[in-house]
């Protein structure tokens, strides 16, 4: 960032608004080949799977930008952000479904931005969604 004459704030403005174009067209796309290639439903409850869609986009999207903000280079960003990814992914319920992990691993996931977002995901999908904090 130092190369560039133009600074911090903008160019990670930027990065967030090319990033988050990116991360809204790729769903689209998604939700557009599953119902029309696969014939999945859309979810029930568009409006919340929206909302939910754009908190969880939104949180990983601030932590990328707190890791690219403090990390002292482009490899230890690299590094950290892929520590990060991987807890994150488990918890979202990727390998183990958030419904049979024990109740302990469980309740972390319902506080970390994948699993809260999936939960989220989930009750939309079937038309219960309402926004509520499960503390």
């Amino acid at each position: 960032m130092r190369t560039t004459p133009v600074g911090p704030a903008r160019v990670l403005t930027a990065q967030l608004v090319a990033n988050f174009a990116i991360a809204v067209v790729a769903m689209v796309l998604f939700v557009a080949v599953a119902g029309l290639g696969f014939g999945v439903d859309l979810p029930k409850h568009l409006l919340g799977f929206t909302l939910a869609w754009l908190l969880a986009a939104a949180a990983l999207l601030a932590i990328g930008l707190l890791i690219t903000a403090l990390a002292p280079g482009r490899g230890p960003a690299t590094a950290i952000g892929t520590v990060l990814f991987f807890p994150m992914m488990f918890f979202a319920g990727l390998w183990v479904p958030i419904s049979q992990m024990s109740p302990l691993l469980r309740n972390i996931a319902h506080y970390t931005p994948l699993g809260a977002g999936m939960g989220a995901f989930q009750d939309a999908y079937l038309g219960h969604f309402r926004p509520s904090c499960r503390c």
